[in-house]
C-alpha cells in the first residue's frame, strides 16, 4: 500500500543517510493528549455500565471495574513496555498535514511502501502491526465494548484474573495507539505500531523535540529507490527546491537522475509567506 510519509529537510536528509525511518515514542507525540483518548473512552464506558444488568454478579462486576479502572490509571502514568509509532497518510498534499509537520515551508512527502516498511520492521522487532487511524467516535465505543465484553467473560471463567486483566491491559495499548479524536480525520492517517518488550540500548535514540528530548526507534526503509514519490511542500522557490532535491539524490544514490525510481512533485497548494 502506497502510503505519504511528511517530514522537513533535516528529517528528508537523515532517512536518505541512514535508510531509516523513524517511529516515536506515543508518549512523545505531538498531541500529547493523542495516548489518552482511548482511556478515556474506556473509563467512561466502565462509569456508565449498569451493574443491574449482572443480576447475581454484582460483586464480580464491580471487582471487574475496580481493577480495569486500577489498570488504566497505571497505563497512563506508566507502563514497561515501550510503544513507537510511525505515521503516514492516504494525502499526499495536504494543508494541515505539512502546516503540522513540515513549518516554515520546509517540507516534504515521501510516497513509500508500506508493505516493504512492515517486512523490513517485523525482521528486527518482535511485534508489530498496520493500522488505519480509527476517528469516528461510534465505531471506537464499539470496539472498545466488544473488547470489554470478551475480557468479563474471561474474568468470569477465569481462575487467574490478574492474567485476564493484563491481557485486557495490553489490548488497550494497542486501541490507544491508533485511536485519534475525530478534528484529525481529514489526515487520513494510518501507523505502523510497533511493541518492543526489551529494548537493547542501541536500538533507543534520541531527538530534539518541541519540549523534550524524543525517544525514537529506527525502522529500516530498505531499498531508497523504493521510495517511489517525494512532493515537495508549498515553498517560495519551487524550482530551486526540485533542484536542490535531485542533486541530493543522485549525489546520496549514487547514480543519474534518469536512472533513479523516485518521482519529484511539487505541491498543488500555493505558497503563502
Amino acid at each position: 500500500m502506497q502510503l505519504g510519509h511528511y517530514t522537513n529537510t533535516q528529517g528528508l536528509l537523515g532517512i536518505y543517510q541512514s535508510k531509516t525511518l523513524r517511529a516515536t515514542n506515543i508518549k512523545f507525540l505531538n498531541d500529547e493528549q493523542e495516548f489518552v483518548h482511548a482511556l478515556d473512552l474506556i473509563r467512561k464506558i466502565i462509569v456508565e455500565a449498569d451493574p443491574k444488568k449482572a443480576t447475581d454478579k454484582i460483586d464480580e462486576l464491580e471487582q471487574f471495574k475496580k481493577d480495569i479502572t486500577t489498570k488504566l490509571t497505571a497505563i497512563n502514568e506508566y507502563n514497561s513496555e515501550s510503544i513507537f509509532t510511525l505515521s503516514f497518510s492516504e494525502k499526499t498534499d495536504l494543508l494541515s498535514q505539512w502546516r503540522g509537520y513540515c513549518p516554515n515551508n520546509d517540507g516534504y512527502c515521501l510516497v513509500v511502501e508500506t508493505d516493504n516498511v512492515m517486512k523490513e520492521a517485523n525482521e528486527v522487532f518482535d511485534e508489530c502491526h498496520f493500522f488505519k487511524c480509527v476517528y469516528d467516535i461510534k465505531t471506537k465505543s464499539e470496539q472498545i465494548k466488544e473488547l470489554l465484553n470478551s475480557c468479563w467473560n474471561e474474568y468470569l471463567m477465569s481462575q487467574n484474573k490478574d492474567k485476564v486483566i493484563e491481557e485486557f491491559r495490553k489490548k488497550t495499548l494497542l486501541l490507544a495507539s491508533h485511536f485519534k479524536h475525530p478534528s484529525f480525520e481529514e489526515e487520513a492517517e494510518y501507523r505502523i505500531v510497533v511493541f518492543v518488550h526489551f529494548m537493547p540500548d542501541e536500538k533507543l535514540k534520541f531527538r530534539q523535540g518541541r519540549f523534550s528530548i524524543v525517544p525514537f526507534i529506527e525502522i529500516c526503509i530498505g531499498d531508497l529507490n523504493l521510495i517511489d514519490r517525494i512532493i515537495i511542500g508549498p515553498t517560495y522557490r519551487k524550482d530551486l527546491a526540485k533542484r536542490g532535491l535531485q542533486c541530493f539524490l543522485e549525489t546520496t544514490l549514487d547514480e543519474a537522475f534518469f536512472m533513479i525510481n523516485t518521482d519529484i512533485e511539487t505541491s498543488e497548494i500555493p505558497y503563502r509567506s
